[in-house]
């Protein structure tokens, strides 16, 4: 039995400021198990019959060798990560430790440092810096009131052959933004699962997470992603539902932009069969089939309603990567 994986797993961490008010993070090596590469604040599992105050001291100082006192329990959060769930307590340390903070596990730990937290580094841990902090409420809680200063999110919907990813790759390649994925998450559970990442198979992960975790589950996840990651110039394939649309404006208010990108059927089933996927229809009818099946599945129809702008796409690559671009340039982003 794999702890976080079979059974719910207890983990722990510390945050430790000194006297200038500076967060301690140590950063992951890229080859650890649990989220390489990010910083993180020490931490690690509670043992069976062991205090979760114990279990964060002993951690910290086999971790950085330094022995903390614990001032108060900050709070908690689930990490639900496809197949993982983990309960995670925070801690806030005494400023009085014993000792000086190195790395003791090299393996794990490539780097250390202080922090203010105006100038927290880039790639920190979600769950286990940025959640913490914000409970603290030494980070704003974004939500609807509260916008993205600096974070601009274009997100595209359409319907199948559309074009809507082409739009969105020439946006990130013209005007460096970074591409993400909602579908890329269900296609990592079914890769962990050792499944093939099949309409249906992602149809059913899909059901089966909606139904656990609720619909906004996958753009959440996203939000998640553009968060740990400190990305500031987003464009966000998969977009689908009425769901994902509130999602994502609640989050990040103005600063997502939802993006229709239309062709007409005929267009479309010529993309198709100029590209010849297995999972494409081969018949205009399959076509209207299909898409009768994912807009009742998903409800695309009416999540197009949200959309900010609309961009008519009946052209090939060239015609529309000057369609995006006087987009963009009438956006001044």
């Amino acid at each position: 039995m794999e702890i976080g994986r079979d059974c719910i797993g207890i983990g722990c961490g510390a945050l430790i400021f000194d006297r200038e008010n500076r967060l301690l993070l140590i950063k992951r090596s890229d080859k650890a198990k649990v989220r390489p590469d990010e910083w993180s604040v020490p931490g690690g599992k509670v043992g069976f019959g062991e205090q979760a105050e114990d279990a964060i001291v002993r951690e910290t100082e086999e971790e950085i060798g330094i022995k903390i006192k614990i001032n108060k329990f900050i709070g908690y959060a689930d990490e639900i990560d496809g197949v993982w769930h983990w309960l995670l307590l925070y801690f806030l340390a005494d400023q009085n430790y014993e000792g000086q903070p190195v790395i003791l596990e090299p393996k794990k730990h490539v780097n250390i440092g202080w922090f203010k937290i105006a100038d927290l580094p880039p790639n920190i841990s979600y769950y286990h810096v940025v959640l913490p902090l914000r409970i603290l409420g030494l980070l704003p809680i974004v939500n609807k009131e509260i916008e993205h200063p600096e974070t601009i999110v274009i997100g595209a919907i359409g319907y199948i052959g559309a074009g809507k990813d082409a739009a969105l790759d020439v946006i990130a390649n013209e005007f460096n933004f970074r591409k993400v994925s909602i579908g890329d998450i269900a296609r990592d559970i079914a890769r962990k699962r050792g499944w093939s990442s099949s309409r249906e198979n992602l149809h059913q992960i899909s059901v089966e997470f909606f139904e656990k975790f609720g619909k906004d589950y996958f753009s959440r996840k996203t939000i998640e992603e553009i968060e740990e990651s400190c990305l500031k110039r987003v464009v966000v394939s998969g977009v689908r539902t009425s769901t994902d649309v509130k999602t994502f404006k609640d989050y990040f208010g103005k600063r997502f932009i939802l993006i229709f990108v239309d062709s007409s059927r005929e267009t479309r089933f010529q993309r198709l069969m100029a590209r010849s996927e297995e999972r494409d229809s081969k018949k205009i009818e399959d076509l209207l089939e299909q898409e009768s099946e994912e807009d009742l599945r998903f409800g695309i129809s009416e999540a197009i309603l949200h959309a900010d702008y609309t961009i008519k796409n009946e052209g090939d690559m060239a015609h529309l990567k000057e369609v995006i671009v006087d987009f963009m340039s009438k956006l001044d982003l």
